[in-house]
Order: structure tokens, then C-alpha cells, then sequence
């Protein structure tokens, strides 16, 4: 075929493992890999000859999908911030463009799959549960992940309401789980590496000593 005959569109055909992508083919050739809404937006089809601008619209859809299709696969695995998404996305191998990042961003925002008050939410609830952190532990973490501060409040202030973080609790719990696995030989180690311990959760001063005083009070023992 001369090098000035545009390609032409020979098949449209679904993507074998990315479920909702199609490819489209020219002859040989894999030319892109795109969504149902960008084959509708291209008019694309079987028999279509492709012009340069049809064909540089392509080019940035396949990158794009492409971005899109690895932020997915991230947050099927956890929920991320937006900021943490954005920089995991621009850390991958192929390096992607910040433009492209950015419209990945964009589309996740607008389809709800990435809301920060909500992650915020959600990571308050789990990690106060789960892992016994306090609130300073959960204020790092959350704008270590490039939460806002608009964001990060309202979440503790919330599960402050809702009973679901109570500092004293947590930190009382926490000193009384290392308690039962920890000797007392050395009792001045002992409040030394207990006190480390729970201000590495992020727990205050105040919040710590309390909850050190009823631990190694009462020998570890849940209240009654």
C-alpha cells in the first residue's frame, strides 16, 4: 500500500482480557484500544478511511484507556486519595502524560470512583477499628496521602460523634494487647517502649500516660 493511502478500519473486535475496550484493526495492524463511547464519538467503523486527525485522536484514547485501565486495576485493590492515585499513576515504568494523568483523574472524579471526603471517611473508621490508631497517627497518614485538611477534619470530627474514635478507648486497648505480650522484667523499659509504641499510633501525651497507667496497673486484665 503507498505510504500517502490512508489506513482504513478492516475490524472492530472486543478486547480478549480487558473486558469493555475494543480494538480496532487496521489489516495487520492493532491501531488502538479504546472504549464504546470513544468508537461512537470517532464514528468509527468497518470500512472507514482514517485521516490524520481521526488517527492522532486515537493515538491519545489508547494512552489514555490505557492509564485508565491501570488506576482501575489500583483501586480494585484499596481505596487511594486523589493525590496518591495521581502519583502512582506517574510513578509506573512507561511514565506516563501528566496530561493523561490528569484526564484519568478527571474521569474517576466524575464517574464517583475517587471522592476524598469519602476515602477519608472510610480510612478514619478503618484504621481507628482495626489497627487502634489515634487521631494524630490518622491525620498524618490521611495528608501524607494528600488529603486536604477540609477533607481530614470533617472525617475525625465525624467518627468523633458516631463513637466510632474514642482515643482513650483505643489507647487503652492497644496498652493492654502489648501488655499481654510483652514480659515485665524491666518495668522502667517497659513504660519507656509502651509509651514509643503508642505515640508511634498517634495518640497524645495525655491520652498515653492514662491508658499506661491502667495497663500496667491492672497486669494487662480487660475491665469488667
Amino acid at each position: 500500500m503507498p505510504d500517502d493511502e490512508p489506513d482504513v478500519v478492516t475490524s472492530i473486535v472486543e478486547h480478549p482480557k480487558r473486558r469493555g475496550r475494543f480494538v480496532i484493526v487496521s489489516g495487520a495492524a492493532e491501531l488502538a484500544t479504546v472504549t464504546a463511547d470513544v468508537i461512537a464519538e470517532l464514528k468509527l467503523h468497518v470500512g472507514l478511511a482514517l485521516d490524520v486527525r481521526t488517527l492522532d485522536a486515537l493515538r491519545v484514547h489508547d494512552r489514555r484507556i490505557a492509564v485508565l485501565d491501570r488506576a482501575l486495576r489500583l483501586l480494585s485493590v484499596r481505596g487511594r486519595a486523589t493525590s496518591e492515585l495521581s502519583r502512582a499513576l506517574l510513578r509506573a515504568k512507561d511514565r506516563p502524560q501528566a496530561d493523561d494523568v490528569k484526564w484519568v483523574i478527571r474521569q474517576l472524579t466524575e464517574q464517583g470512583y475517587l471522592d476524598d471526603a469519602r476515602f477519608a471517611d472510610e480510612f478514619v473508621r478503618d484504621r481507628a477499628t482495626t489497627r487502634g490508631w489515634g487521631k494524630g497517627r490518622l491525620r498524618q497518614e490521611l495528608r501524607r496521602r494528600g488529603v486536604a485538611t477540609s477533607n481530614v477534619e470533617p472525617a475525625l470530627s465525624q467518627a468523633d460523634e458516631d463513637a466510632a474514635l474514642d482515643d482513650s478507648r483505643s489507647a487503652l486497648a492497644v496498652a493492654r494487647k502489648w501488655r499481654r505480650t510483652h514480659s515485665a522484667r524491666d518495668p522502667d523499659r517497659d513504660r519507656q517502649r509502651l509509651y514509643g509504641f503508642l505515640a508511634r499510633r498517634g495518640f497524645s501525651p495525655d491520652v498515653i500516660r492514662d491508658a499506661m497507667h491502667a495497663a500496667l496497673t491492672d497486669g494487662g486484665a480487660e475491665s469488667q
